[in-house]
């Protein structure tokens, strides 16, 4: 298996409405997902460590990148409403479901206006060839 690297990524957001085709969400720089499971401790009285039992994990997205005029991050947030996304890491190699978008903007002073999102689960999310 080959090391990739993440300039081919994409984030595709079903934008317009929870029926709509997902589409680029434009002026993405970085997304992230977490798969790490929740953990219950278990441990009982004469355990030489602590033992565990893994749940599920949460499959969230997080991203980040520039606001861009041309894409309306706030109206997915905004109606509560599951999407449709995908999130590539190369052509044929991405995760993808529905899930609700939640965004947050940074307008500083000396620098371009900057956003933070997450896709949180709606659903199953499934990865393909990842």
């Amino acid at each position: 298996m080959a090391r990739v690297h993440g300039r081919n990524g994409a984030l595709y957001i079903g934008l317009a409405d929870s029926s709509a085709a997902a589409e680029p969400a434009v002026a993405v720089s970085k997304w992230n997902g977490n798969w790490s499971p929740d953990m219950e401790d278990v441990t009982a009285f004469g355990d030489l460590n602590k033992h565990n039992l893994a749940g599920l994990p949460p499959a969230e997205f997080g991203f980040e990148g520039w606001w861009d005029d041309a894409t309306s991050l706030i109206a997915a947030a905004r109606d509560g409403s599951a999407r449709k996304f995908y999130a590539y890491m190369k052509s044929g190699s991405y995760f993808y479901g529905t899930g609700y978008v939640g965004i947050e903007y940074e307008v500083p002073v000396d620098g371009g206006v900057s956003i933070k999102g997450m896709v949180s689960p709606a659903g199953d999310i499934t990865p393909i060839s990842v």
